[in-house]
């Protein structure tokens, strides 16, 4: 239940934040899915292609994009993974901030 009340925190900041875009969202909120089936532990070693086709993006350049913009407006930590295939998320802030 933390968690859903995490999200919703996140929905009223995004509804601010001028920065984020659907694809940020859907993205965010891929993520977090993917956290909710692991029960929320952290580190995550997640597989580009996975997130990629459930956020429904399509191109690599704007997958990395959006996740560094994610990490820099404070939503997640990002830790890119030694592994090209793969990306580390390690931890989201609903707040937005760093």
């Amino acid at each position: 239940m933390y968690h859903l009340h995490e999200l919703e925190i996140l929905l009223g900041n995004i509804a601010m934040d001028n920065r984020v875009t659907l694809v940020h969202f859907r993205l965010y909120v891929t993520l977090f899915q993917y956290s909710n089936l692991f029960a929320f532990r952290h580190p995550l070693t997640i597989p580009n292609e996975l997130v990629m086709k459930i956020a429904g993006i399509a191109d690599t350049d704007q997958f990395l994009q959006c996740i560094r913009d994610l990490d820099q407006y404070g939503y997640i930590h990002y830790v890119p993974s030694s592994n090209l295939y793969a990306l580390v998320y390690l931890n989201y802030n609903p707040s937005g901030s760093s």
